[in-house]
């Protein structure tokens, strides 16, 4: 089932589905505390969620990926 229209994490999801029907679902993870604090740092900064920067993070992981297929297979 789509999210809901009230959802923001729906909202504020820059990258379509890839299936239609796909829905939000919670992520948890752990990270060094270096890390939590550049990030409590920049929500504040940007006033931005942590959803957002986990999305956008997943995007930019993504085309790296690519990228790297894209160059190892352009070398054979």
């Amino acid at each position: 089932m789509s999210a809901p229209l009230g959802n923001k994490n729906a909202e504020s999801a820059w990258f379509p589905p890839v299936d239609p029907e796909e829905r939000t679902v919670f992520v948890a993870g752990r990270i060094i505390e270096s890390q939590n604090e550049a990030l409590e740092r920049i929500i504040k900064q940007r006033g931005i969620t942590k959803s957002a920067i986990i999305r956008e993070a997943i995007g930019f992981w993504l085309e790296c990926q690519e990228e790297r297929a894209g160059s190892s297979s352009a070398g054979k």
